[in-house]
C-alpha cells in the first residue's frame, strides 16, 4: 500500500482491480474498486458461490501487553472472549453512546484486534487511544499496554459465500483446518502465505477475512479468483449486503454523535449481560 500526492491510500491490488474493470472511488481515505461490472445477482453469487473483497482502508487496531485483559474487558462490551475467539462488539464512550462497532479478535493472552471497516473507525482509534492512557488520581490502569495502528501492514481479503468454505479448504489440509464461525487461526495457504484469519457468519453465510502481507496479496487475489464459484466483490456493493446481512450496521454510517438502545444492542448480541464495561451505567441507568 502506498499514498498518492492527496494522502489517499492506494491498494496494492489497483492494477489487479482496473484490469477487471472496477469502476474505482475514494473508500475509507483510501483508492478502491467500489463495484465491477456484472450481470449477475450478487445476492445470488453470495447464496450460489461466494465474492471475493479488497477491504484496504479498513481501520484495524492493536493492543498487546500485560493489562490488555483488562483492557479489552472494559474497551469491548460484548462477550468475554476466549484466546482464539471473535465477535462483533459494541464500545461506548463515558457517557453510553457508541463510539462504533468493530469486529474484535482476542489473538493471544495478552493480545487484542479491533477491526472497523464503517466510517467510525477513526472515532473508534480515538477513543480506544484515549482510554488506553486514562489516569485515575494519579493511577493508569492500563499502564504498560502498546497499542498500534496495523492497518497499512496487512491486506485485509474477504472471503464470502456459501461455497467459501471448500475454496479456502483448498488451501489447507481440510476444512478441519479452517477457524469456525467466531474463531480466529494463523493459517499457511498452499504452505508459504501467512494468513490471520477470522470467520464470522454473516447473511447466514460464512465470511472469511484474511490478513495477509502486501507482497503475497497479489499472488492470493489472483489464485482465488481462478476458482468459477468466486467473483469480484466492490466495496460499495459490500456495504449494501453487510447493511442486509447486519442490520445494526446501517447505524455505523454517520460519524457524528451515536446513541443506540441497550435493549437492542443486547439483542444483537452486541453487549453482555453484565454490566462492568465503559459506558453501561451511562446507558441503562
Amino acid at each position: 500500500m502506498s499514498e498518492n500526492n492527496d494522502g489517499i491510500v492506494t491498494s496494492v491490488l489497483l492494477e489487479e482491480h482496473e484490469l477487471l474493470g472496477a469502476q474505482m472511488g475514494e473508500w475509507r481515505g483510501a483508492q478502491r474498486p467500489l463495484s465491477y461490472p456484472t450481470t449477475e445477482s450478487l445476492s445470488e453469487r453470495l447464496h450460489d458461490g461466494c465474492l471475493l473483497a479488497d477491504l484496504t482502508g479498513t481501520t484495524m487496531l492493536f493492543a498487546g501487553g500485560e493489562p490488555a485483559a483488562s483492557f479489552g474487558n472494559a474497551a469491548f462490551g460484548g462477550k468475554t472472549l476466549s484466546v482464539g475467539a471473535a465477535a462483533f462488539e459494541a464500545v461506548l464512550v463515558g457517557d453510553g453512546s457508541v463510539a462504533s462497532i468493530p469486529l474484535t479478535v482476542r489473538t493471544g493472552d495478552h493480545e487484542y484486534l479491533a477491526i472497523d471497516a464503517s466510517p467510525r473507525a477513526e472515532m473508534l482509534g480515538a477513543w480506544l487511544s484515549f482510554l488506553s492512557t486514562v489516569e485515575q488520581k494519579g493511577y493508569r490502569p492500563y499502564d504498560g499496554l502498546k497499542t498500534d495502528d496495523v492497518s497499512h501492514k496487512l491486506v485485509p481479503l474477504l472471503l464470502w459465500g456459501r461455497s467459501a468454505t471448500p475454496v479456502l479448504a483448498d488451501y489447507v489440509d481440510g476444512v478441519n483446518e479452517l477457524p469456525q464461525s467466531e474463531e480466529v487461526r494463523s493459517l499457511l495457504l498452499d504452505k508459504r502465505i501467512a494468513a490471520l484469519t477470522i470467520c464470522v457468519e454473516v447473511a447466514q453465510e460464512p465470511a472469511y477475512l484474511m490478513l495477509v502481507s502486501p507482497a503475497l496479496a497479489r499472488t492470493l487475489w489472483r489464485s482465488m479468483l481462478s476458482f468459477e464459484s468466486v467473483a469480484p466483490l466492490g466495496v460499495g456493493d459490500f456495504g449494501s449486503l453487510c447493511h442486509d446481512g447486519l442490520p445494526w450496521s446501517r447505524h455505523l454510517a454517520t460519524e457524528g454523535r451515536l446513541e443506540l438502545e441497550g435493549k437492542k444492542l443486547l439483542a444483537h448480541d452486541l453487549l453482555r449481560d453484565g454490566r462492568d464495561y465503559v459506558g453501561a451505567r451511562a446507558l441503562f441507568s
